[in-house]
């Protein structure tokens, strides 16, 4: 029985550690969101300001 126990003890460390991967992928992963959806909305506000001057202009 006690032969197991370093086993088990090594799975649950290897769990928590994909765990933590896990959680941190999911963070990278939302950034990269937030950044993207950052990067269209000030897009979308230089496209509408062209756009206004384009009109303006003619």
């Amino acid at each position: 029985m006690d032969k197991m126990k370093p086993q088990k003890l090594l799975q649950e460390r290897q769990q928590r550690e994909i765990e933590l991967h896990r959680q941190r992928i999911a963070e990278q992963i939302q950034s990269f969101k937030s950044d993207l959806n950052e990067n269209e909305q000030t897009g979308n506000q230089k496209g509408d300001y062209n756009r206004r001057q384009n009109i303006s202009l003619s």
